[in-house]
């Protein structure tokens, strides 16, 4: 087996976009689309190939910052990690990651989140890498809507019945005035966005070019109370929950109902609802209220010694 490097060999990324478009099976955040949008083309990938055919990729950004050299996952990219081939065996695959391992170009920090059929990071741990498991809240597009249902706790199911005559969604709202709507909500809320409207009007736009977006605002009359962005992926039949913002002052069943109404119309149309973001203790707990399925992926990181040591004087100075 042969691996190779973009880094090393520019041909690299045209094979892999290639690929992208004979392999329905690639994640969206795994496209080569994707990803130059994310990272303004500042992306590098690693191709495993046997026979001359590609049996397993890993794309990943690649940046500098001073003199440090970072592998991450870019923006709003939930997971990466690496695609594999249809048919390999584990032992075709553990071997497939130690050559991606050996191949990865210097770094001072390793930190991906592999998607979630990536679940032996044994090759990893061996070579000093360190694993944080994660889990996203997920609806199946398998289950049955009555049964989740019947599932959830009688004062949400309550929530829900009483904000279907009180709140009207709203889809196929521009993107600017989704942008808008999104600041104003932060602003009330005294948040602040960790991305420009720029990059998310640019995320929108190039997703539209491949796949779906779908907005949706959700009114009391005529009182704003929440949105929220969603990504459909057709090929692999699932929608990421990408953002949603509420306004505090407006129907407080507005949000908990904009999220049933996208799992209904998921469930209906044959896609599962992947919620996205729900480590984070608020989220976490909100998800819940809807579904205790979760689904788990690894976070894979790893410093060098260099970057451990100068990050430690920084907290010392910050410190004194």
């Amino acid at each position: 087996m042969e691996c190779f490097c973009s880094i090393q060999e520019p041909t690299s990324k045209e094979a892999y976009k290639k690929l992208c478009q004979m392999e329905p099976n690639i994640p969206i955040f795994m496209r080569d689309w994707y990803l130059d949008c994310t990272t303004h083309d500042n992306w590098e990938i690693i191709i495993a190939i046997e026979s001359d055919k590609i049996i397993a990729v890993f794309p990943f950004k690649y940046r500098r910052k001073g003199s440090f050299k970072f592998i991450e996952n870019p923006r709003l990219t939930p997971r990466l990690g690496i695609w594999y081939t249809n048919g390999l065996t584990d032992k075709k695959k553990r071997k497939i990651n130690h050559e991606i391992i050996n191949t990865l170009p210097n770094f001072d920090r390793f930190k991906i989140a592999f998607s979630y059929d990536f679940t032996d990071w044994q090759e990893y741990y061996e070579k000093g890498f360190q694993q944080t498991t994660r889990y996203s809240y997920f609806v199946d597009r398998s289950e049955k809507l009555q049964e989740l249902y019947a599932k959830l706790d009688r004062k949400v199911r309550y929530c829900i019945n009483r904000a279907k005559n009180e709140i009207v969604i709203q889809d196929n709202i521009d993107v600017n005035k989704y942008l808008k709507a999104q600041d104003d909500s932060y602003r009330i809320r005294g948040k602040r966005k960790s991305y420009s409207n720029e990059f998310v009007y640019n995320l929108i736009k190039q997703v539209e070019a491949y796949a779906e977006v779908r907005i949706l605002f959700a009114y009391d009359k005529d009182q704003l109370c929440a949105i929220n962005c969603q990504f459909v992926d057709d090929d692999n039949k699932c929608i990421y929950n990408m953002f949603t913002s509420y306004f505090p002052t407006t129907n407080a069943n507005a949000q908990l109902y904009l999220i049933w109404n996208s799992i209904e119309w998921a469930n209906t149309n044959g896609y599962s609802f992947d919620f996205e973001g729900s480590m984070i203790p608020e989220v976490a707990s909100f998800n819940r209220k809807i579904t205790e399925n979760k689904k788990m992926y690894f976070e894979i990181s790893k410093t060098s010694r260099r970057f451990d040591y100068i990050t430690h004087l920084k907290n010392i100075i910050h410190f004194k």
